[in-house]
Formats: structure tokens, sequence, C-alpha cells
């Protein structure tokens, strides 16, 4: 027969075990609900505010960085989706696109506009060959020494 003390330690053993396995239950169960959101629809489209979600436009702006054809950049983030096994809920025409790169040249040129109001600018540049191709890249300092990047070729 067990002592009540010897009772009291099974009893709290017991307690501690099954604390623990509900700890690895829950941590189990949020693990799985991650997964199975990750599998939702990638929402590039965002259809109550009618447009792109940021990081849709993000994207296009760095595909078309890349040189990416504006006609091709909708298939592009469909078949990368694909490698992902997700699936977008909307990908931009090329006429958005078109739009998205018009906003970017816009902001490029504000960019440009700012950079030529300062003083004791510096310009660098550097190339490289890849493939032989030549690859250069232009970049600006200024007097407080912040870089802007300004362009390849």
């Amino acid at each position: 027969m067990m002592s009540k003390k010897d009772e009291y330690e099974t009893k709290l053993q017991n307690y501690e075990k099954l604390k623990s396995e509900q700890k690895n239950l829950v941590e189990e169960n949020h693990y799985l609900r991650n997964i199975l959101e990750d599998n939702e629809q990638l929402e590039l489209y965002d259809n109550l505010e009618n447009r792109y979600t940021t990081s849709a436009v993000e994207c296009v702006v760095n595909l078309l960085n890349f040189n990416i054809a504006a006609s091709k950049i909708g298939r592009v983030i469909e078949t990368v989706c694909s490698l992902c096994k997700r699936i977008p809920n909307q990908v931009p025409a090329c006429s958005t696109v078109n739009r998205i790169n018009d906003m970017r040249i816009s902001v490029a040129s504000k960019q440009m506009q700012d950079i030529s109001k300062k003083t004791n600018l510096t310009l660098y540049s550097d190339e490289t060959s890849k493939y032989g191709k030549s690859f250069e890249v232009f970049a600006v300092s200024d007097d407080q020494k912040n870089s802007y990047p300004i362009g390849t070729a």
C-alpha cells in the first residue's frame, strides 16, 4: 500500500507528464494550422480596396528591374507560385504592369530631381562581366555619405 506522500508524488508526476503532453499537442496544432494557412490562395489583389497589394506591386517592379517583359510578368508570377504550391487570386494584366511601370519611372524621376538639388555629389561606377556581357552600375553619394543607385548600363 502506498503512503499518502508516495501517492501525492505519483499524481504530481502524472500531472507534469500530462501538462507536457498538452503543451506538445498545442504546439503541434499550431504547426498544422500554419501548414493549412500556407496552402491558402495567395492574395495579390485586394478585392475590398480594388487594387493590387503592396507586395504584389513591389514584385512587379522587381520583375521589371530584371528586364522581364510586361506581357510575361503575370505568367512568371503564376509559375513561381506553382513552384511554391500556391495559387494567386489574380495576376496583373499587361496593361496593369505598364501602369505600374509608369509609376516606377515617375518615382525614379522624382528621386533624381531630389538628388540633383544636393551639393557635393560624387558619381561612382562599377563594371563586371558575366557570360560574355558587360554590366555597369552607377551610384551617387552625397556629403553625408548617403548612396543612391541611379542605374545600370
